[in-house]
């Protein structure tokens, strides 16, 4: 788990940041923090600036983690080429052009910007079955970067996310943290240089259509900000019918409910479409066309993930014949911490949305985007809104240094030295030193930062 500490050399406004990485029983390298994070921010937009400027104050993104861009097209649809050349390369090249490259496992998205990408343009002439059309979700497309950079048709596959192993046969597998420098080979291993890479990526969240209003993107992130380390004693609830929006998941429902119960999180499998009167929801998998969430009531406390397995659960524009099929909007809007849906029809195939494995991998520490993704075998049409740093259930350490003390003014040479305390056995791995939400130093325990102000200073 990830934890920083901050303290502020006044003589040259550097801001230095402590981040300790603990392996617990059990557990996993695992969460991210603000460094870890660059944040898209759509200047043309005052809503997406607004939750923006909400969350690098909740969250303590660095501003060096922030790009500014301007659009003012289309906030519902894009071609693949304008979400390449837009989005995707510029987000890249500014990666790499601040020296962050080595740090940053999560690309994330304000609200105002399109929600759906047509990849079909970039296939003239090619036909796709119904079942995996290049329609890809802004998110989707943005974790499966490389697929998406490099034209590849492979990315409208049911097992593009190597980061995933499957657990078709309601195997619990361990979890595992994530991060971008990594190669992942099929069946969930670590590999080389011809391993495929990944970004983890969500919106905090969409206003278009059947979205949700400033005001409750910004309640809900408050909500879920609050929620890391609390270990939560609310309920993860496994929702069956007999429709074939649920039945794809039933057989795994078992093992995961069992895998929490020995983790400490309670889990209950009910028959029904829906959740009624509920109050201490903290995960929620289910599949039916309209949850009525509003007439339920259902009380998501804060952290909660939930996820609903139908058609337009991603689609924000307004129905034809309404109510329609329940949007992820109405779980954020009743304070859930995040949710996801499917931006185009998915054909109920379950390879397409989270294991129930995600709320294993969310209660064993894992960032809710970590959860998300290890849990989604072909996630290109998932739509991911919320909060993904959120961390509920993450083992935090109590960190301190020797050598500078908060505030003070430092000149010349200095040694800074890593301290922290747990509540596991094993401890902590490695120590990482941030100055501007740059890495420029990592030490295991034990060990010793030389920080030099007056190349800091010049730099």
């Amino acid at each position: 788990m990830e934890f920083q500490t901050v303290w502020r050399s006044t003589a040259y406004g550097a801001v230095l940041c402590l981040l300790s990485s603990v392996l617990a029983p059990n557990r996993s390298y695992a969460g991210g923090g603000p460094e870890n994070v660059f944040l898209m921010v759509n200047e043309s937009s005052p809503d997406s600036l607004t939750v923006a400027n909400h969350y690098i104050e909740l969250r303590k993104i660095p501003p060096s983690n922030v790009f500014y861009i301007r659009y003012r097209g289309n906030m519902a649809i894009a071609k693949g080429s304008l979400f390449r050349d837009r989005f995707l390369l510029p987000a890249l090249e500014e990666i790499n052009r601040r020296k962050l490259g080595g740090q940053i496992d999560y690309l994330i998205y304000s609200c105002d910007f399109p929600w759906r990408v047509d990849f079909s343009s970039d296939f003239p002439g090619k036909t796709f079955p119904s079942q995996v059309r290049p329609m890809a979700s802004l998110t989707g497309a943005t974790y499966l970067w490389a697929f998406a950079k490099g034209k590849r048709k492979e990315m409208f596959s049911l097992n593009t996310n190597f980061y995933c192993r499957s657990s078709s046969a309601g195997t619990v597998v361990s979890s595992r943290g994530f991060h971008s420098q990594y190669r992942w080979a099929p069946g969930g291993k670590r590999a080389g240089a011809k391993g495929l890479p990944y970004l983890l990526s969500a919106a905090l969240g969409v206003t278009y259509g059947r979205g949700n209003t400033v005001e409750e993107i910004v309640h809900y992130l408050q909500k879920s900000s609050k929620a890391d380390g609390t270990a939560p004693s609310g309920t993860v609830y496994f929702v069956k019918n007999n429709s074939a929006r649920s039945t794809p998941r039933h057989d795994k429902y078992p093992a995961a409910a069992r895998e929490l119960r020995l983790t400490g999180v309670r889990a209950k499998i009910l028959e029904g479409k829906s959740l009624q009167g509920k109050t201490d929801v903290i995960g929620m998998t289910t599949g039916a066309a309209q949850l009525d969430l509003s007439a339920s009531r259902c009380r998501f406390l804060p952290g909660a993930f939930c996820d609903n397995l139908t058609s337009s659960g991603g689609l924000f524009y307004a129905p034809k014949k309404p109510p329609g099929q329940t949007c992820i909007s109405e779980f954020l809007r009743l304070g859930a911490a995040g949710a996801c849906g499917t931006v185009i029809e998915p054909y109920a195939l379950w390879q397409k949305f989270p294991a129930p494995t995600i709320h294993v991998h969310y209660a064993q520490g894992c960032s809710m985007a970590e959860a998300f993704y290890q849990s989604v075998l072909g996630p290109y049409q998932q739509m991911l809104v919320g909060d993904p740093l959120c961390q509920p259930w993450a083992d935090r350490p109590v960190v301190k240094v020797k050598g500078v003390s908060d505030k003070s003014i430092v000149r010349g040479t200095v040694e800074v030295v890593p301290l922290a305390t747990t509540t596991t056995t094993t401890g902590v791995s490695t120590f990482d030193l941030f100055v501007d939400g740059i890495r420029i130093q990592r030490c295991k325990p034990g060990g010793k930062f030389p920080l030099d102000t007056t190349s800091l200073a010049d730099g």
